[in-house]
């Protein structure tokens, strides 16, 4: 009998044990939160569980459909774009780039559900997306691009919302610290502190972790 847990299973890619080696761009969001948490995610990083792969297999579905529109629209100038900082060692993947007033410009596809579209209807973009869409931003060469976009779409409902977001200097800046912070810990072998806000670490994966060490 066909089980869709094991469906899954069988469907993950094999993939051998490896160190990250660079800072990603779509996690900068975890140095603001728990730096401690961002160094094991590099050095000792926790075999991830299947739920993970639906969620980012649609995301991929939806940004390749919201792609083909730019298209479409002949405002498309490329998918997947990949770029980087090694002075930071950052790397990331735009998805889709866009001309824009006769520029070229980031826009960050988000599928979200209903209640996150509406908390980002009330509250504006999510923290976390922000940060990642400032780090395309802010390290562009050979200058930052002057503003670019997340583009949300509403799983329940299709619709789509396309936030403008200026280049931040200030929020590109304390990247650099937080980042630079990152690669100190890693470079001498010591352990971050624990988060200031305790809630941090109620759906950490590494709580049992960061437990013992304490």
């Amino acid at each position: 009998m066909l089980n869709w847990d094991d469906i899954v299973k069988k469907a993950i890619p094999y993939e051998e044990n490896r160190e990250q080696s660079t800072n990603y761009a779509s996690t900068v969001w975890k140095l603001f939160s728990c730096m401690r948490r961002a160094y094991w995610d590099r050095v000792d990083p926790l075999v991830r569980d299947n739920t993970w792969m639906l969620t980012a297999d649609h995301g991929s579905a939806v940004g390749a459909l919201i792609a083909d529109y730019f298209k479409r629209a002949g405002v498309w100038a490329g998918s997947e774009v990949r770029g980087g900082d090694k002075r930071f060692n950052l790397t990331y993947r735009i998805d889709i780039c866009a001309h824009d007033d006769g520029i070229i410009v980031p826009v960050e596809v988000k599928s979200v559900n209903a209640k996150k579209w509406y908390k980002v209807e009330d509250e504006g973009p999510v923290f976390a997306h922000e940060v990642q869409v400032q780090c395309y931003i802010h390290f562009h060469k050979p200058a930052p691009y002057p503003y670019g976009y997340l583009l949300y779409i509403n799983r329940n409902t299709d619709e789509v919302k396309m936030l403008k977001r200026p280049h931040d200097p200030e929020l590109g800046k304390r990247i650099e610290e937080l980042i630079d912070d990152l690669e100190f810990h890693i470079e001498n072998e010591t352990l971050p502190k624990k988060p200031k806000n305790a809630r941090e670490c109620d759906h950490c994966e590494y709580q049992e972790r960061c437990l013992a060490d304490d």
